[in-house]
């Protein structure tokens, strides 16, 4: 018996794809990965309240066979506070390089992640308890709640009060696994550079 492959099968067969694919994709909006990588990524140095030194000479293809010292010089500055791309990273050319224009690289410096003091978790009601402490330097922290993988279920920005403990209960849903970040933050824009967060990591 010979199967006839019609237009019709390969129409039919097309509609079960696309129905199948969009129960299983589910597509991921633009603001849920903006804060998933708000809070995980890492695009500032660290606050320490001494002098920061980056390395990103290291990288220029234009240094290659070049010796540090002898034909260019790399100096600092506002490296020391906090600030979004106001420090500088300075290459300097000499000697018979001396001509060259200098290669300035900006970067950031955030306040470093606040303290979580204790966490606990009461499986019956499905609360997470966290108490933390603002690190002295940062104006807010930004809490993210997150679901495997980019379901973002709560954010909000906290602000600082000082040396007092802060508690957050969290109701999160049954079977999923979470990650809940809280970053340290000098304004309330998603643009703002950041260093680490303190994190907590957990499966109701």
């Amino acid at each position: 018996m010979k199967l006839r492959i019609t237009k019709a099968i390969i129409l039919t067969a097309l509609i079960i794809s696309t129905i199948v694919t969009t129960s299983i994709v589910a597509p991921i909006s633009a603001s849920a990965k903006s804060a998933y990588h708000y809070l995980f990524a890492i695009s500032a140095r660290e606050y320490t309240g001494k002098k920061i030194q980056t390395a990103y000479y290291k990288d220029y293809k234009q240094l290659k066979g070049l010796k540090k010292g002898k034909d260019y010089t790399v100096s600092y500055k506002n490296n020391v506070k906090i600030g979004q791309d106001t420090a500088k990273e300075i290459v300097t050319y000499k000697g018979k390089y001396k001509n060259r224009k200098q290669i300035i690289k900006k970067f950031s410096i955030a306040p470093p992640a606040p303290k979580i003091i204790s966490k606990s978790y009461n499986s019956k009601t499905r609360t997470l308890t966290i108490k933390f402490k603002h690190n002295k330097n940062a104006k807010y922290v930004f809490l993210g709640v997150v679901a495997y993988e980019f379901d973002v279920e709560k954010t909000k920005y906290i602000k600082n009060n000082g040396n007092k403990t802060n508690t957050i209960n969290l109701k999160l849903k049954k079977g999923k696994s979470y990650r809940i970040g809280l970053k340290s933050t000098m304004t309330k824009k998603s643009s703002e550079a950041t260093t680490y967060e303190a994190e907590v990591s957990l499966k109701t």
